[in-house]
């Protein structure tokens, strides 16, 4: 699962231009309230493909733009189970916030609003870490069977993460390290912001299609009841 690899394998497709640039303007309309939510299904979609063909070897990964019904699906699919696994983190935010609202412009505030930071802030990096590898793992699943109950085995999924920790921890790594790059280059005005959002989405797929490899050869697939 080499990082490298995942930035230049999509151009060892003579058509990755065609495959990677509709990212730019999907990745922009995802920015819209509400409606944003139509052009990021489609990207998932897309993602559902890519880390498809990556795990069956596919020397091309990249998938064409095509079947659009079907990928809107899996990717709303995918959509709606990263806002039901953030929902917890997202409740508890917002309850702090009326709590804090409730005690006004005092000291006892101040004393809040340090707790708050203090202890939500590191609970809240540690809960997406985690949902993080419990997500990635189920979109794996899904993305080999594009059966929508096995995005939500979350206990089968934890023991699956325990039982290949360096795997996955090394996995996550890249992840994140993928994510910090593009955040730089997010600083670049124009070249940098036309970059990122085409090079963020075929890595992270490439490099869940290839944990996914790995996990194929060290773990067998969950059986049918």
């Amino acid at each position: 699962m080499q990082i490298q690899r995942a930035f230049t394998l999509p151009f060892d497709d003579p058509r990755w231009l065609h495959k990677l640039l509709p990212l730019l303007p999907l990745t922009l309309f995802t920015l819209l309230p509400i409606v944003g939510l139509i052009p990021l299904a489609v990207i998932l979609g897309w993602l559902i493909s890519l880390i498809s063909n990556i795990r069956q070897g596919n020397p091309r990964p990249l998938p064409e733009w095509r079947d659009m019904s079907l990928k809107i699906t899996w990717g709303a699919d995918v959509l709606v189970l990263m806002i039901l696994a953030h929902l917890p983190l997202i409740a508890v935010f917002i309850v702090a916030a009326a709590l804090g609202g409730s005690i006004g412009s005092t000291v006892y505030s101040l004393l809040y609003n340090v707790g708050q930071l203090c202890c939500l802030v590191p609970i809240s990096l540690v809960y997406s870490l985690v949902m993080w590898l419990l997500v990635g793992l189920s979109v794996l699943d899904y993305s080999d069977s594009h059966r929508r109950a096995d995005l939500y085995h979350f206990a089968y999924q934890w023991d699956r993460a325990r039982s290949n920790a360096n795997l996955l921890s090394g996995w996550l790594i890249r992840v994140l390290a993928v994510n910090a790059l593009c955040a730089l280059l997010l600083l670049i005005p124009i070249l940098g912001w036309v970059i990122a959002p085409v090079i963020i989405w075929p890595t992270q797929g490439i490099l869940l299609g290839e944990l996914g490899r790995l996990l194929d050869g060290r773990m067998p697939r969950k059986k049918e009841r």
